[in-house]
Order: C-alpha cells, then structure tokens, then sequence
C-alpha cells in the first residue's frame, strides 16, 4: 500500500519516474530483475512471477525507491545517507558479474557490488548478493558504522508483517540481535511463493549486530539506532498506517588510513532453506541451461521495432540453440534434476508463445 506519509504530487511523480528512466541501469538474471538508479544511488529488486509472460512482482516497495538504502555514522556523529548527500559523488557501472553503485568522498570510498544468486530451490538467480565495501582514505583513523533500510511492503495486507526461519511471527516493533535466526521474510501469506528474504546468520553473510522491525517513518528519521519500545504496533498517527519495514545495523569499526571494511549480505525470493551459495552455479550444463534460458525468457516479438524477417531470424537463432542444448545433454547422458527439466520446459513455452504472437501480428 502506499501510505500518506509517502504520497506526492502527480507532477512529482512523472518528473521521477521520467528521471528514473533516464538515468536507471536495468540488468535481468534468472528471475531477478535489478534496477539501479543513478540520480538516488538507490536499487529496485523485482522477482519474475511468470516467466513466459514477462510478469515481475516488486520484492521491496518500488514507487520512490529512495525509501530503502544506506545510511553511514562516521566517527559516531555524522550521519550519511549514501545518495543524499552531496559530499559523495555517485555512479553506476556495469561488472562481469552484475552492478556497482559507487561513492567517493574526500574522506571515504564506498562500493555496493551486486551479484547474482540462486537457492537450492531454483535452477536459476532468485537472489542477489550484496557486497558492501569501505575504505579510509582520510589521513586520520575514523570509525564507520551501517544501517541498512529495507522498506517492505508484501506484509502489510497480512496480520503477519514478517517471519522468520522457524515461523516466529513478528506483528509488533521487534529487535533482533546476538544469536539470530537465518533469516527474515516479509511475504503476503506464509504459504505464498513470493516474499522478500533476507539472510542474517550463516558464513555467506555479515550477520549484522542488530534488526530493528518497526514502523518506516520511525526508522527512517531515528538518526543512528531506533529507540523502540515493547508492543509498539506499525502505526506512526497521524502520518503512517500499518507501515512496516526493517533495518539492519552493523555497528561502528574504527578504520586506519587505507583500511577497509566489507559487509555482505544476501537477499532474494523467499525459499524454504534460505541461500547456502553465494555464486551460481559452474557446472557446465546448468551453465548452458541458464545462459539460454536468460536470452529466451528475455526475448519478445516487436513488430513495431523490427522486421518481420529480423523477427524470424532472431526467432530461429533461439530454436537452433534450443536443439542444440537439448542435443548436448542428450551426448553427455546426464540426468537433469526437476529444475532444470522445469527451465527447459519454460523455455519451450516461450519459444511457442514467441511463435503464436509472430504468426498473428503478420496476418
């Protein structure tokens, strides 16, 4: 839902969603879409609901992506949130493995480096991997600290915001810290198959020190580390209702000059065991699975945009690779598991979707 506290103008909203589109750099991987915005140093995180049509639900609230993101507390004092703050210049560069958001100052370089990740219960990316990097190069030591803000929304249809790995239901301002759960969720309904995951304790990430659940504007404008109080619900009156969301704090290391901290966290589509992997797979079929199953489910019929004898080029190119993947793993003898018999069939549909939308637009 969109709350009052975030409602703006309908001329303020063309301009950023014009702006957005200028400047936004948009990378597709298995079932994730990311889109990083280079005006907002911010992302937008989308999971593919349906791939053979094309459908992706927002895993994090979307209309002002700003809502979500970093803030630093420098030497205990001075509060930074990347992307706000003109002492940082910001850009957006293209990896060998996904994103980069970068910020340098006089003081500090940050880099946010986004890979892409896949869970045991999918065959392809339903995550992302965030590498958060700092480095001194002050002449003097200093102490950074990190909250990162995720502004959830999936939850707040449901008496249940969030839950986390063995189901305790989390329905008020929570804190979390020492030993954690794995993860936390923030999904519509426990039994619905999308929800935004974030893992918290295990060696792929840097289990942060402390979560905070409570309502966004509170988090939002807390300064450093939110104040909560016990059975406090969602609500912020007048301004905000039912308005969840999360943060998770890395407390303040003291850096020495050229020094350099990373913190990592990993997030995604919900899934029953969490994230064990924080790379996809490098056997050599699942490779070719996903790398055709990328270029298939990503491929449309614009008849406005192309040829009709372009169309069936770029169409045929995609039904030879199909056979001669399907030939290659018929050679290697391999037995595919259920997911990679699953993508294949996704990429038939598609392929027969492609064909159907062709066919009827030349007639």
């Amino acid at each position: 839902m969109i709350h009052p506290i975030k409602k703006i103008t309908l001329t303020l909203i063309i301009f950023i969603i014009f702006s957005f589109s200028l400047s936004a750099m948009d990378i597709k991987e298995g079932r994730i879409k990311l889109v990083l915005n280079e005006t907002n140093g911010r992302f937008s995180l989308y999971y593919q609901t349906d791939p053979v049509e094309g459908e992706y639900t927002p895993l994090l609230l979307d209309q002002d992506p700003r809502t979500s993101g970093i803030t630093l507390i420098i030497n205990d004092e001075d509060k930074v949130t990347l992307g706000d703050s003109f002492d940082f210049d910001q850009k957006i560069t293209k990896t060998p493995n996904g994103a980069r958001i970068s910020w340098n100052s006089k003081e500090l370089y940050v880099y946010e480096d986004f890979s892409f990740v896949a869970s045991p219960d999918s065959a392809v990316a339903d995550g992302i991997k965030i590498r958060i990097t700092i480095k001194n190069i002050s002449e003097e030591s200093m102490s950074v600290g990190l909250k990162y803000l995720f502004d959830t929304y999936l939850g707040e249809e449901s008496k249940n915001h969030f839950y986390t790995e063995h189901d305790q239901s989390i329905v008020k301002e929570t804190v979390l810290k020492g030993l954690m759960e794995k993860y936390w969720v923030s999904t519509a309904d426990h039994d619905s198959p999308i929800g935004f995951l974030s893992m918290l304790d295990n060696t792929l990430v840097t289990p942060p020190d402390k979560v905070i659940f409570a309502n966004w504007k509170r988090l939002n404008e807390s300064g450093w580390i939110l104040t909560t109080k016990e059975g406090r619900d969602f609500d912020l009156l007048p301004f905000s209702i039912n308005d969840s969301a999360v943060s998770q704090y890395y407390y303040p290391v003291k850096l020495k000059k050229n020094e350099i901290r990373n913190i990592d966290l990993i997030i995604g589509n919900k899934t029953k065991t969490g994230f064990t992997k924080d790379t996809l797979s490098s056997n050599s079929i699942a490779v070719a699975i996903r790398e055709l199953y990328n270029k298939i489910m990503n491929s449309n019929i614009d008849i406005l945009k192309e040829s009709s004898e372009s169309i069936a080029k770029n169409q045929l190119t995609l039904v030879n690779e199909y056979m001669e993947l399907i030939d290659k793993i018929i050679k290697v003898n391999k037995s595919l598991t259920r997911m990679d018999m699953e993508l294949i069939d996704l990429m038939y549909m598609k392929l027969e979707k492609n064909r159907n939308e062709f066919e009827k637009k030349i007639d």
